[in-house]
C-alpha cells in the first residue's frame, strides 16, 4: 500500500524514505547546490503547474460548449466541479516560494525547500488526477451524443 500511494503522489512517504530521498537527491552537492537543485525542480513544478491551469480553462471551455450541445448535465456538472477543485488546488501551489525559505533556519539548507517541493508535487499530482477523471467524463458524455 506504501508503495502505491508513493507512486500516485509522485514523493517518497515516510520518514525513512523522505530522509533517503533527500540524500540521494543532495549527493555531493554543497548546501549553495543543493538549494539550487531543488529551487529548479520548484520552478519546473510551477511550470508544470500554470499548463494545468491552462489546460483546465480550455477543458471547462470545452464542458460548456457540451452543455450547450445536449451533452448530459450530471456528467458536466461533475467534470466542471472536479476541474474547479483541482484549479483550486493548483492555485495553492502557486503561491511565493519565499515564505517556507525565509526566516530561522533549524534544518540544513535544502530541506526546507524539499520539503515545500514534496508537498506542491502531491498538490499537482492530486490535481492532475482531478483533470483526468474530468476529461473522462466529458468523454463518456460525448459517446452519448453519438
Amino acid at each position: 500500500m506504501h508503495s502505491l500511494l508513493r507512486w500516485i503522489f509522485g514523493v517518497p512517504l515516510g520518514e525513512a524514505d523522505i530522509e533517503a530521498t533527500f540524500r540521494r537527491m543532495m549527493g555531493k552537492r554543497g548546501p549553495e547546490e543543493a538549494l539550487e537543485f531543488v529551487l529548479v525542480g520548484i520552478k519546473h513544478n510551477t511550470e508544470k503547474a500554470g499548463a494545468l491551469l491552462g489546460a483546465q480553462g480550455i477543458f471547462v471551455v470545452v464542458a460548456t460548449f457540451a452543455l450547450d450541445h445536449g451533452m448530459p448535465k450530471d456528467l458536466v456538472i461533475a467534470a466542471i466541479i472536479l476541474l474547479l477543485a483541482g484549479s483550486l488546488l493548483l492555485m495553492t501551489t502557486l503561491r511565493s516560494t519565499v515564505g517556507p525559505m525565509s526566516g530561522e533556519r533549524t534544518k540544513e539548507i535544502g530541506r526546507d525547500a524539499f520539503e515545500f517541493l514534496q508537498s506542491r508535487i502531491i498538490r499537482f499530482n492530486i490535481a492532475l488526477f482531478l483533470t483526468f477523471v474530468a476529461v473522462i467524463l466529458l468523454a463518456s458524455g460525448m459517446l452519448t451524443l453519438l
